[in-house]
Parts: structure tokens; sequence; C-alpha cells
């Protein structure tokens, strides 16, 4: 049986101290050591196929190197690989790895990723949530009792721990103003018609800027439709068949409201030619692909707005603005945040996050 391979012969073979190899592999960035140095230890290293025992770095430092992310949504919806690609980032840069936890009870009395922690297979824990639904309460006291380092994204306000939020009242506001500095004075809003504080704060910002802006007529559409968590914004060939339904019903909602209002802008458009006083807001990005086929062949162009990432490619539409979700950027924010709990424990943090207007494909 092959003799294992210890730090002592990477050393040797490299011809440095057994600490100078540590420093290099375990790559501490205090010590001042030479590229050349660190080029021959990890040759060394890689030549002797050598495996650091994490186990025992673990036991020494207490901690495992790797932070949780809660997350039960779909990362093939944008905002969340957005997301998880901002933590990752910002964790690999300070030497940490990222591990995907459930949010689900797989094993013993608690969520999957505070067993993680329980277990010391992470140090800290993320926690992506949507439409700002808070952090189930009996976890919450969980985390405060035993100072668990965890950062809650797209939560509610009233999170206790640290967290990471977007602005969509004000993501929403901004966006109905600047259709109205481009001369739109009728906004047709488009919303699920479901009870989220994320579509809430939406709505209202939208009425906070037909508040500000007298001149603008708004026409709010609460799209009815089953919901259950299908992702809405990508048809998949994985969907079963009741997914399947949802998107297709969903879909068919989109086209028959756009059918509802779309006569009365025909009346007064100029063919060829933006309509330059109407405009279409869709609260979803799903809803910005079924809007444009909808309008597919009419000789209007209304503008539209499209309070998240837009899916379509730029040009594909003449007069689309984006009310982009700082995804990454909160990815980023909270893989800073449970790193600095990590090293103060008390450093509790609550940041908000707003949206940006970008008009990609505006004219």
């Amino acid at each position: 049986m092959q003799q294992k391979v210890t730090l002592k012969d990477v050393a040797q073979l490299a011809g440095v101290s057994v600490a100078t190899a540590s420093y290099v592999l375990n790559r501490s960035p205090n010590q001042k050591i030479s590229k050349e140095t660190r080029a021959r230890v990890r040759e060394a290293a890689r030549a002797l196929s050598y495996l650091p025992n994490t186990s025992a770095q673990s036991l020494r430092s207490n901690r495992s190197g790797c932070i949780g992310v809660a997350i039960d949504k779909e990362f093939t919806v944008p905002r969340y690989a957005q997301t998880l690609q901002g933590i990752r980032q910002v964790l690999e840069e300070n030497g940490y790895q990222l591990m995907i936890c459930a949010t689900k009870v797989l094993r013993g009395e608690y969520p999957d990723y505070l067993n993680c922690y329980f277990s010391r297979a992470v140090d800290g824990i993320i926690h992506i949530g949507a439409d700002n639904k808070d952090l189930p309460q009996e976890m919450e006291e969980v985390i405060i009792r035993h100072g668990i380092p965890a950062v809650a994204f797209d939560c509610s306000s009233n999170s206790r721990v640290s967290s990471v939020r977007i602005n969509y009242f004000t993501g929403a506001k901004d966006l109905a103003l600047y259709m109205a500095d481009c001369g739109v004075r009728n906004i047709h809003y488009i919303r699920p018609a479901i009870d989220t504080v994320q579509e809430r704060q939406r709505e209202q910002g939208i009425l906070r800027a037909v508040y500000e802006r007298p001149e603008l007529e708004l026409t709010l559409h609460r799209l009815q439709f089953s919901y259950s968590g299908t992702n809405m914004q990508i048809y998949q060939s994985n969907f079963s068949k009741i997914e399947q339904a949802e998107f297709e019903e969903y879909a068919q909602a989109v086209h028959g409201l756009v059918d509802d209002f779309r006569d009365s802008m025909e009346r007064v458009a100029v063919k060829g030619k933006v309509l330059e006083d109407s405009a279409i807001i869709c609260s979803w990005a799903a809803m910005e692909q079924h809007v444009c086929a909808a309008l597919e062949g009419l000789p209007f162009r209304p503008r539209i707005g499209v309070l998240a990432q837009g899916l379509l490619f730029p040009g594909s539409y003449p007069y689309i603005t984006y009310c982009e979700l700082p995804n990454y950027a909160a990815g980023q924010a909270c893989a800073r945040q449970v790193l600095q709990l990590l090293e103060n424990p008390e450093a509790i943090t609550h940041t908000l996050l707003d949206p940006v207007i970008s008009p990609i494909a505006a004219r």
C-alpha cells in the first residue's frame, strides 16, 4: 500500500520549510512569499499528488471554509443564477466555497441548511427567499438563539437577522416616471392577482408615480390564473403535466388581456410608429414575451416596461425599458455580510438595493 504523502514531503521536494509550504497551499494572504517559491511549492504538490487533510484543517481553525446557501428556487431562473454567481465570486475571493443546501427537513429535526451548520459542514448560511417571504419564524428563532451567522435575501423588512432586500417600490415608481418623461400618458399595468409583499410594493410604486404625475392615467390589470410556483419565465421540456397546464393558462391569460385593450390603442395609432402616449408595464419578466407576441402584426408600437430583467434580445422589440433588479450585487452583498458576521457576530446589517432603469432597446 502506497504511503500517504505529507506536507513535509512537499516541503522537502520544494526546498522550503513545512510552514512555508503550509502558507502557500492554504493561500495565507498575509505571508510575504515570492511568486517563484509559491510556484515551486505548488509544482511539488502536483508532482506528489498531495491532498491536504481538510478535516484536520477544519479542526485547527474551527472553520469548514464553506458557506451554505439555502434555496429551493429554480436555478434556470436568471435572477437566482445571477444571485448565486455574485455570492460565489465574493466567497472565492475570500477563500470560501459555496454549498447548496435544501430548505426542507431531509433528516433529523431541522431543515437541511441548519443541519449542515450544526454538523460543521458550513460556517454560515445565506437564505434566499422569494416574494419577500420571511424566514420561517421557528427557524429564525433557532438562528438567533445559537448565534448562527446568517443572511436573509429577498425576505421582508421584519427579518431580525442580517438581510439584503430589493426596493421594488422605488423600481416600479422610477420606471413609471421614466415612461412619463418619454411622453407616456396612459399606462396599462399588468400584475398577477397574487398577494405578496413584492407585488404590493410594485403596485404602490406605480400608484405613487401616478400621484406625482397627475397627467398619467392608469389602468390596472390583475391577471387571474392558477399558480403553484411554476417557473413562468422559460418553458421547459421537463415540466410536469400540471406545470405545462399552468404555463399555457398563464400565457393565454396574458394574450387575452392584451386583446382587451389593444383595440383602443389601434384607433389612435400611426402605422409603423411608436404609440407615444401609451405604455404597458409588466410586473413579471415572464409577461414580456407574451405581450410582445400578442402585439405582433399590429400597426402600433406601444412602449413596454418590465419590472425585472428582460428575456428578449435587445432590438427584437424597439421600445422596451427594463427595471433591472440588482441580483448580482445582492449576491455579493449577502456574501460580504455573512463573512462579516463570522468575524463579528454583532454586525447585523440590513441592506436595501435599488433597481436600475435600463432602456436597453428603447429608441
